[in-house]
């Protein structure tokens, strides 16, 4: 209470917020807290989703292409099997490609990793699906395409990448 100058009476003045309204006020920006988090939450786990799986992509990609590429200089195949292609190039350099564990390997060296399936087939100059493997001496000299299965994947997420490899013919590059 403070002595108002004018009338000279005693009034009450108004200082501040009443606990109600301190409650209401805290309670409408706990709601807007909880969205925001929440919102900030979902996109922060959205972003890691997508950049793993965008590694798990990029991962399978690479070692299609670097398949791809070594298969470009291929001569003939020295084995053939499900999970395992072994092939001499041009140069007379032995590529191996195989299965080993979870990684997918060139030669020992790893190309990719946390591989869930790995499937190759082999198909003669008709079209026709080369079997059983492991391919025999005979079969492997039918070989003119490689068909490859590749899936990748980590924490829930799978990238499956499906290409297919022809022999070149003599003096073209494919």
């Amino acid at each position: 209470m403070i002595n108002d100058r004018k009338s000279g009476w005693l009034s009450s003045v108004r200082a501040g917020f009443t606990l109600i309204e301190l409650v209401v006020v805290m309670a409408v920006m706990g709601i807007i807290s909880v969205a925001v988090f929440s919102y900030i939450a979902s996109t922060t786990e959205l972003y890691s989703m997508l950049k793993q799986r965008e590694e798990i992509e990029h991962e399978a990609a690479a070692a299609t292409i670097r398949i791809r590429r070594e298969a470009r200089l291929l001569k003939n195949t020295t084995a053939a099997d499900e999970d395992d292609w072994e092939f001499v190039n041009r140069y007379s350099l032995t590529n191996r490609f195989r299965l080993s564990g979870t990684s997918l390997t060139m030669n020992d060296f790893p190309l990719a990793t946390g591989v869930q399936d790995f499937r190759l087939s082999y198909y003669d100059a008709t079209n026709g699906l080369l079997t059983p493997l492991p391919l025999g001496s005979i079969d492997r000299a039918l070989v003119r395409r490689v068909s490859a299965e590749l899936a990748v994947g980590r924490g829930g997420q799978t990238s499956t990448i499906h290409a297919v490899f022809f022999y070149p013919e003599e003096g073209t590059v494919k």
